[in-house]
């Protein structure tokens, strides 16, 4: 590769990083207007990237590390709850955003989870519940359907994904907001009613 092929890729590396800081800054703001929504009242629990480790800290060396760890938001889940971080109670829920982007087909979908509980539970939302009982994921459905994902502590799902594209129309936030609480009423529904 001769200068003019290294600098023309350089180039085009610098402008890649400013429109991944452009759509990681939309998606991020879209992210906040939905659960800053009245009628969700949630709060931020917890962010992981999915398919890599977090970036290093500073005292650990970066080079030992594998390159792609500085790529965190390729597939990230951003969690939010409405009630108690350790105390569940039947009308609580978890709400999680799971922004992934396939490089193989060129996708990029945001993928909605809610989870309720049935009864009264003391678990830690993330730990216990999100990484252990939900480990498999709920079915992604087109009409809300709950889905019970542990008989013996009564937890309940249900999911939807929107692709990005949908996420750039004016009228993305109330239109994520409707399906969160079309979701919602049926994951908080099911897990009432049992």
């Amino acid at each position: 590769m001769d200068n003019s092929e290294s600098k023309e890729l350089f180039t085009q590396v610098r402008v890649a990083h400013r429109l991944l800081a452009v759509y990681y800054q939309k998606i991020h703001r879209l992210m906040e207007e939905v659960v800053s929504h009245d009628e969700l009242e949630l709060e931020f629990l917890s962010w992981d990237p999915m398919l890599f480790d977090r970036p290093a800290l500073s005292r650990v060396n970066q080079l030992d590390r594998y390159a792609f760890d500085l790529l965190p938001g390729v597939d990230t889940e951003y969690l939010f709850l409405r009630g108690q971080r350790k105390l569940q109670e039947p009308g609580d829920w978890l709400l999680v955003f799971h922004l992934t982007s396939s490089p193989e087909d060129g996708k990029s979908v945001l993928r909605c989870y809610i989870v309720a509980p049935r009864k009264p539970l003391e678990f830690d939302w993330y730990h216990d519940i999100w990484l252990r009982i939900c480990i498999g994921y709920p079915e992604i459905t087109e009409t809300p359907e709950a889905e019970c994902m542990c008989d013996e502590s009564g937890l309940y799902a249900c999911a939807f994904e929107v692709s990005i594209e949908q996420l750039t129309d004016k009228d993305a936030v109330p239109m994520l907001v409707k399906k969160i609480k079309e979701c919602r009423d049926v994951a908080v529904g099911s897990a009432t009613t049992e």
